[in-house]
């Protein structure tokens, strides 16, 4: 790979001084070069990308500190170097980003923007009331603003893990198919620098994601999703087997047999599910007293949520909250 390198290198008039291991899965090129090379720095990281996917299939990106004149200032091109690799998800395979074009666009000023935090919350409504073609328009916004912002890996990894988990939340209340894409989404969160490289291959992937889910719920009887989406935007209320199906205008035995036949679950349960899964997140990202709690998810007094949880849960909600 080392030989590799140093052939490009010369091809575009630039001598290899050393290639150095100092990162994991990375090198760090010392290089001798001109303004040739500097002029030609992007056509250089796209000829070398496709040697070393060919040769080697490995992926390669280009950051380039301030060019020195002198040895003793290797060490300032090298944190340079480092500075930009916190900005890595911007960049796809073959693309190269240089200290002087990297102060240009104002990445360090963006750095605390908080307005892409905000696509968060219009996520989890829309994945709450399945709907899909909103939650399309809401993630190509946030794709584009995160790059257009040019915020670090810290931060879009942040963004795009709370994503993952409140569309696990979700599926939590779904059907038996969805195991298997829980238990993928929860290797993804775990394993998230491993498996996407981009900011690009993380929309593409989670957009394949939601039209999965919106063949699910074309595939789902009209009177369930109507009754799914009711019990989404009711649980917090009095609601029960009854007053949904009347919603819907179909009885009660019904739509007892369609959640069975359709979700495989009882109505209870369902519901069941969705006023835990919230008193969960309430528990973990909230002050709240549990008295304030179990009226947000639906149970008249503390000591029921208690109860249900405990059930459901195997541990009491303090207990849950103490542990997490």
């Amino acid at each position: 790979m080392h030989q590799t390198i140093a052939e490009v290198c010369r091809r575009f008039q630039a001598e290899t001084l050393a290639i150095l291991n100092l990162q994991p899965f990375a090198r760090t090129l010392v290089l001798a070069m001109n303004k040739h090379f500097v002029s030609h720095v992007n056509d250089f990281t796209a000829e070398l990308a496709g040697l070393l996917e060919k040769e080697y299939q490995a992926r390669f990106t280009g950051y380039l500190g301030k060019p020195v004149d002198k040895l003793t200032d290797i060490g300032r091109c090298y944190k340079q170097a480092l500075k930009l690799m916190e900005y890595s998800f911007h960049l796809q395979a073959g693309e190269c980003i240089s200290f002087p074009s990297f102060l240009n666009t104002g990445f360090e000023s963006n750095d605390y923007s908080i307005a892409e935090y905000s696509y968060i919350h219009k996520a989890e409504a829309l994945i709450g009331s399945e709907n899909w073609n909103d939650l399309t328009q809401v993630l190509d916004e946030l794709k584009t603003s995160l790059l257009s912002n040019s915020v670090k890996n810290s931060k879009v990894l942040y963004i795009y893990k709370e994503l993952f988990a409140g569309m696990i939340r979700y599926l939590f209340t779904q059907r038996e198919t969805a195991v298997e894409m829980i238990e993928e989404l929860n290797n993804h969160i775990i394993n998230f620098e491993d498996d996407f490289n981009n900011i690009h291959e993380i929309h593409a992937y989670y957009l394949d994601l939601v039209k999965t889910l919106t063949t699910f719920s074309e595939s789902m009887h009209p009177h369930i999703s109507k009754a799914v989406r009711y019990i989404d935007r009711h649980y917090k209320d009095n609601i029960s087997l009854a007053s949904t199906a009347e919603h819907i205008g179909i009885s009660s035995e019904y739509l007892s047999r369609l959640f069975k036949q359709e979700l495989r679950v009882k109505y209870i349960d369902y519901l069941t599910n969705i006023r835990i899964q919230q008193a969960k997140k309430l528990l973990l990202t909230s002050e709240k007293t549990l008295s304030e709690i179990c009226l947000e998810v639906g149970y008249p007094t503390a000591a029921q949520l208690n109860r249900v949880f405990k059930a459901k849960e195997g541990i009491t909600p303090s207990k849950f909250r103490k542990q997490n």
